[in-house]
């Protein structure tokens, strides 16, 4: 009997079709999952790649400064090691103006007298309209009982010195402590003043020292070579100082000097101290660097000064200044700022 083939191959056919009908929801499924997820990490990539983008952008702009940006740019340096540094200055910042008003000057305003001094031969400095560059100034002399006077404007050089020039002459004008010290260069006339007027001298703004006229005139310009002034000063100068002073008095002798200058019995111009009621002398020897002030009375009381670069020598045999210096020895003292030695 023969088999239907044919039969069981339809079956066949059909239970395969059958499984492939099965199949088809399942693998259209699986497709539909598979293109989500594509879409899914699309745009995830897509979303990265935008905020990345964006960040680069962000960077770029932020580093993209231009030279013109740095330029316009105010740099300060900074040191730690230093609380204010030089180079943080331009000379724009500060000008040389501002640090000469920055200095502080002593007030020069007011009257000032000439002291110690003859009373005819007073003198007296008014100064006015003080700024930082200097003052103007009025300056009166008597001379001869005739006055000479200028008027004028100085500058400051220094914290306490002012100068007033005219061609080249000059005034100086120097502050301080106790006293206003002027003194000149160039000749009297050149200034404005009248040949006779004694320009230099201290000055004070309180009451002025006048020496006293003598009613009868005891001072002898040569008391130095008097036999009781010698013999004092050999008694009291060391041997060495003893020939420094025969040395100086021989070969550095000055000239008066014209603010303290006055004339002995017999007409000589002579300097007078006024403490003292002395004659006194200044003698300097350049060729040793030395200087010397020496007072001395016609009763053979001695007072003498030696002073160099290093050091300053004081004698005397008045016992009442034996621990203390007169005050022209004192003043000589503080402006040359040393510390004298007492023999």
């Amino acid at each position: 009997m023969a088999r239907n083939t044919n039969g069981y191959r339809n079956s066949g056919r059909r239970s395969a079709a059958n499984q492939n009908q099965g199949c088809l929801p399942s693998l259209a499924v699986t497709a539909l999952a598979v293109f989500i997820g594509t879409v899914i990490l699309f745009v995830a990539a897509f979303s990265m790649l935008n905020n990345g983008g964006k960040k680069t952008a962000d960077t770029s702009s932020a580093q993209n400064i231009s030279n013109t940006d740095i330029s316009s740019a105010t740099i300060v340096p900074f040191d730690d090691t230093d609380d204010v540094s030089s180079d943080e200055f331009s000379s724009e910042e500060i000008s040389s103006d501002d640090v000469s008003s920055a200095v502080n000057h002593p007030s020069f305003k007011g009257t000032w007298q000439k002291t110690d001094v003859y009373e005819t031969a007073k003198a007296a400095i008014t100064i006015s309209n003080q700024t930082d560059d200097g003052f103007d100034f009025t300056f009166k002399i008597w001379a001869n009982s005739k006055t000479s006077s200028i008027s004028g404007t100085a500058s400051f050089t220094k914290e306490k010195v002012a100068v007033y020039k005219k061609g080249t002459a000059s005034i100086n004008f120097e502050y301080g402590t106790k006293y206003l010290s002027v003194y000149h260069s160039g000749s009297n006339s050149a200034l404005g003043f009248s040949s006779a007027a004694v320009i230099d001298g201290k000055f004070t703004k309180g009451t002025p020292n006048y020496y006293k006229a003598e009613e009868t005139n005891t001072y002898d310009y040569d008391v130095y070579k008097s036999d009781a002034v010698v013999k004092a000063l050999k008694a009291t100068l060391s041997a060495n100082d003893y020939e420094l002073y025969q040395e100086m008095m021989s070969k550095g002798l000055k000239s008066p000097i014209p603010y303290e200058r006055t004339v002995d019995k017999n007409g000589k111009k002579i300097n007078v101290d006024s403490e003292l009621n002395c004659v006194k002398y200044y003698a300097n020897l350049n060729t040793i660097g030395m200087d010397m002030i020496f007072i001395c009375s016609n009763s053979g009381k001695i007072y003498v000064l030696f002073y160099d670069a290093e050091e300053m020598r004081y004698y005397t045999n008045d016992k009442n200044y034996a621990s203390k210096m007169p005050k022209a020895f004192q003043t000589t003292a503080e402006s040359t700022g040393m510390t004298p030695i007492y023999k």
